[in-house]
């Protein structure tokens, strides 16, 4: 959502809750703020509990360590590898319970990824993105099991 003018109280937000709800596909909103209303949104926060209002706003600053981490964990499926080297790399994940956890991983990076872009803090993992992304490809077309891919599903089927 972009913000050009003045939104005050329920209205702003509201406006912020519009744009967080989540759905399929969709983890979070964004909001550019051009007009400056971060001044008005602590006053329109004053005018509810913290419960109320715990986790409205967020900064991109805080998702950074969180996207630190997830990369460190994908990156840790290949210990001592160059990720370049995609054909050793896929090789490792020969194991289909190694395998599984490396998409997980790599998934949530992608998650991660797609919160913080497009700021500059995430442009030092752009690389290892492509490059992991090919791996996990490369991955699921070599080892592929045509009768089940439980990779979709939640924590407790798998």
């Amino acid at each position: 959502m972009y913000l050009d003018r003045k939104l005050m109280d329920h209205n702003l937000l509201q406006a912020i809750a519009r744009v967080n709800r989540t759905r399929q596909h969709k983890s979070c909103g964004y909001i550019v703020d051009y007009y400056g209303l971060s001044d008005y949104l602590s006053e329109a926060l004053e005018l509810f509990t913290s419960e109320d209002v715990k986790g409205a706003l967020i900064s991109i600053e805080d998702e950074i360590p969180k996207l630190k981490a997830r990369h460190t964990r994908c990156r840790q499926h290949f210990d001592g590898l160059d990720l370049s080297q995609t054909d050793d790399c896929i090789h490792l994940l020969k194991d289909e319970g190694k395998r599984q956890q490396f998409e997980i991983d790599f998934r949530h990076f992608c998650q991660q990824m797609e919160i913080v872009l497009p700021n500059p803090a995430a442009n030092s993992f752009l690389r290892n993105l492509r490059l992991l992304g090919k791996i996990c490809h490369g991955a699921k077309n070599l080892y592929r099991d045509e009768q089940l891919d439980i990779t979709a599903a939640g924590q407790k089927v798998r």
